[in-house]
């Protein structure tokens, strides 16, 4: 940090029922964040959650293809996490 072109971006991921924070991370808004917040979301979200996004391509790097979700910031769901 330490300069204004070292911004940290704030990941949050939340269950879309609850509204729950279910995983959170700082850093860079490069892959390795949005590996770092996939990673620290709990087992049970990673193994059968629907992610939703916005259409960034480092998301579909790290979340996987039939849990992700791409879908417009209007549609208010690009922070949320839905279990089946």
């Amino acid at each position: 940090m330490g300069n204004k072109a070292n911004k940290p971006w704030i990941w949050l991921a939340r269950d879309a029922e609850t509204r729950e924070v279910v995983g959170a991370h700082v850093g860079g808004r490069d892959e390795a964040g949005a590996g770092a917040l996939w990673a620290n979301l709990p087992e049970a979200y990673r193994a059968r959650a629907t992610c939703y996004t916005d259409f960034w391509s480092a998301y579909a790097t790290v979340i996987p293809p039939d849990q992700h979700e791409a879908v417009g910031k209007e549609s208010g769901m690009t922070n949320h996490i839905t279990t089946a």
